[in-house]
């Protein structure tokens, strides 16, 4: 990571370049354990379990002892957390100079990942008791952590179909009370968007779109079927047109306006980032003959700077997200790109953009950071995008890629004596004309979790889409005719239990209004069998779903792993929507 400065002067000693070591595969089981459903409010409570297992054929090494023998230069995290205040600079000094703490550093993999290794400075948070462990790893502790009192909408009736998988409560909190701009409570709702999360989906579950796929006309699923030949995986990904979905059509603003809306934003809860994300639509394809909406994290997800010209920009202002640090009386906002873990992780020096600053990489407040990758490293769609798609009709999760980088923010504080030293660090590369950086972002690790659907869940959908839309109208004619037969025998019987059978043909001509009424009352009886053949239906689902969820089953909806260090299995767990 540092160049080899020895026979450097100090203030020549090369900047940092980073050179990308990984993948470090991992696969993650997710477990719900004491699951409770609660029908006075339809939900259903419970907490979720986390587990690692290494995967050594998608990793870089082959076993978890290679994982010990492979070492990384990193910067030291819980040093350069104690620029970012001068609170403590006395102490601070104190201790880098007895136990000659370095800025820069290196360790294992697996120490920086799930094993954590021994820090000075973090043994001095735990016995003021602002942290619980005395070791630092990207993962430390996180193996087998349980996450309690998890609570999800079920969605089991109309009244809150349209919530289901969302986020109810976190932990018995129903909102964060952490983003403040000025660390005073909120003036409006606008200032106070960021502590919300209720009605944020956890992943795993999604409300179908306002129409399911039985309003797809038969028109449309003969064109859906003679196009998957066309679009057979993600790579040959191609947004479908109009003329492909002919139940799609789009106004004058580009909007889909048929009878299959599309829903145009969901929002995914991320409670160890403490926020919501917010994923907007970005295109309908073929995914394995299965079509799919992709929901898909932009830019401005980390943005800060408002453009006046723009009322969509500023309206959409993270500000709320930026940090306020109580002992300087003053609000920070990281440039854009990145977001400041600070108030989230008490006092952690990380910021989080997505991977080697895709969508910001252009962005001039970044520059300065870009220059510290290896020429080999450029962000791109493919590795480091932020997406999920849904299945269209039903917005089942089919596959996602949640792709996130975490860098590590230091402050030339001039209060502390040891950052003299590594001045170097913010001088200003080059550039005469400009004043030299105060802050560095370095990046240190990038993740990306994926999951998928399996195989017979997948085969599930592809049957739902291609022949669910053809029900509605083959039991209309089944019902129709069998409720027409009753009707018909049950008047014959009538008549012949009260005048007999042979009278009847002497009856005809004088019955003919009678029958005109009969086929009348037919079509009545015939829409309202629809109606209870629906509903019947949609019963029979929820309690099929309650039947499940109420048996204590397994959940392992996303099984996703990450890569860079984390990345995901292709043998992922079903999809439970059961759950």
């Amino acid at each position: 990571m540092l160049g080899d400065a020895a026979k450097n002067s100090l203030h020549l000693r090369p900047v940092p370049k980073l050179k990308q070591i990984g993948p470090f595969t991992f696969r993650q089981d997710r477990e719900k354990l004491n699951i409770r459903f609660e029908t006075s409010n339809e939900t259903v409570i419970y907490d979720q379990q986390k587990r690692w297992t290494f995967m050594p054929e998608l990793s870089v090494v082959g076993t978890l002892e290679d994982l010990n023998s492979t070492w990384i230069n990193h910067m030291n995290v819980p040093l350069a957390g104690t620029t970012l205040t001068a609170e403590y600079a006395e102490l601070v000094d104190a201790i880098v100079s007895e136990f000659d703490l370095k800025l820069f550093s290196s360790h294992s993999a697996n120490a920086l990942l799930f094993e954590g290794y021994f820090d000075i400075l973090m043994e001095q948070a735990k016995h003021g008791g602002q942290v619980d462990v005395d070791r630092f790893g990207w993962m430390h502790n996180q193996n087998n952590s349980i996450t309690r009192n998890i609570r999800i909408f079920t969605g089991s009736s109309n009244a809150t179909l349209d919530k289901l998988g969302a986020v109810d409560e976190f932990g018995h909190l129903k909102r964060f009370n952490i983003w403040n701009m000025n660390g005073s409570a909120p003036k409006d709702a606008s200032d106070d968007q960021c502590n919300e999360f209720r009605f944020s989906s956890a992943g795993e579950l999604f409300p179908p779109p306002e129409h399911s796929i039985i309003s797809y006309n038969h028109n449309t699923q003969n064109n859906l079927i003679s196009n998957q030949n066309s679009f057979t995986n993600d790579k040959s990904r191609k947004d479908l047109s109009t003329a492909q979905l002919p139940s799609r059509t789009r106004n004058s603003d580009g909007e889909l306006t048929d009878n299959q809306q599309v829903t145009k934003t969901i929002y995914l809860f991320m409670p160890d980032l403490c926020r919501s994300f917010k994923l907007d639509y970005n295109s309908t394809f073929m995914y394995k003959r299965l079509l799919v909406n992709r929901y898909v994290a932009d830019k401005s997800t980390y943005e800060y700077t408002e453009d006046s010209n723009n009322e969509q920009t500023a309206k959409n202002s993270n500000k709320c997200f930026c940090t306020f640090y109580a002992n300087a009386k003053i609000s920070s906002c990281p440039p854009n790109g990145m977001m400041d873990l600070y108030t989230c992780r008490k006092g952690s020096p990380l910021t989080i953009s997505f991977p080697h600053f895709l969508h910001s990489d252009k962005d001039k407040t970044l520059a300065p950071y870009m220059k510290l990758f290896d020429d080999a490293v450029q962000p791109n769609m493919e590795d480091h995008l932020f997406y999920i798609d849904l299945e269209s009709s039903l917005n089942i999760p089919v596959k996602a890629q949640i792709a996130i980088q975490f860098n590590v923010h230091y402050k030339d504080e001039p209060s502390l004596n040891f950052t003299r030293d590594y001045s170097f660090l913010v001088e200003n590369r080059g550039e005469p004309n400009k004043p030299p950086l105060r802050d560095l972002y370095l990046p240190q690790m990038w993740f990306v979790s994926t999951g998928e659907i399996d195989k017979r869940n997948l085969n599930n959908l592809r049957f739902i889409q291609r022949h669910l839309a053809l029900v509605t109208p083959i039991s209309t004619i089944i019902i129709f005719a069998f409720a027409s037969i009753l009707l018909a025998t049950s008047a014959k019987l009538a008549y012949d239990l009260a005048y007999g059978p042979k009278s009847r043909k002497t009856q005809l001509r004088t019955q003919d209004s009678c029958s005109s009424l009969d086929r009348a009352e037919g079509a009545f009886m015939d829409e309202k069998q629809k109606y209870y053949a629906m509903q019947l239906l949609d019963d029979g689902m929820s309690k099929k779903n309650d039947s499940v969820g109420k048996s204590g089953s397994v959940d392992r909806s996303y099984q996703p792993t990450t890569s860079k260090t984390i990345r995901a299995s292709d043998e992922s767990e079903p999809l439970n929507t059961s759950e």
